[in-house]
């Protein structure tokens, strides 16, 4: 087994006992963020997790803000779609 192997397993079981423990009724995403964030070096899941932290801020934010500027459903779904178009084409850039 080498260290990465042994962390990653480690903290997967950690992330999961932490969502049953806690009853989170998503828990998988807690894995999964694990899973996605946690890296061979600290330095790399160091800037892995802060480029995580900062996405989802800037989702939020922007959720937000279409969520209080656009109240027509269609008006959302036209505001998001070129939003789904660009989060999937920089998806390869940083995973």
């Amino acid at each position: 087994l080498t260290r990465y192997a042994l962390r990653l397993g480690l903290t997967v079981a950690a992330a999961h006992l932490l969502a049953r423990v806690l009853h989170v009724s998503r828990g998988l995403w807690i894995v999964t963020t694990v899973l996605l964030v946690l890296q061979p070096s600290a330095g790399q899941t160091r800037r892995r997790g802060l480029e995580r932290l900062a996405g989802t801020i800037a989702g939020g934010v922007v959720a937000a803000l279409l969520g209080v500027l656009l109240q027509d459903r269609l008006a959302m779904a036209l505001a998001m779609f070129p939003l789904a178009v660009l989060a999937v084409t920089l998806r390869p850039v940083h995973y």
